[in-house]
């Protein structure tokens, strides 16, 4: 995750679900992500997310699947330096 981030001063996530269905040993949920970021250049965004899962119950616990995540919106408030 260190060089996925190299690039930001900071990222402030706030996430939050939207649904989760369960059938059996297996679920699907959804949670929808808001966030604020400042790029090393300046720049700072918006961004509106959403995840899309899929989960497994293996010997008790509940374990990912998959994740699949999509950009809603991007908004840039400032200009880089």
């Amino acid at each position: 995750m260190g060089q996925a981030m190299a690039e930001y001063e900071y990222v402030y996530m706030i996430a939050s679900p939207g649904e989760i269905r369960i059938s059996g040993d297996r679920a699907t949920g959804r949670f929808y992500t808001s966030e604020l970021t400042r790029l090393k250049t300046g720049e700072e965004q918006r961004i509106v997310g959403r995840y899309d899962d899929e989960y497994q119950k293996l010997a008790g616990r509940w374990l990912f699947k998959s994740r699949n995540y999509k950009m809603l919106h991007l908004q840039t408030i400032t200009k880089p330096r």
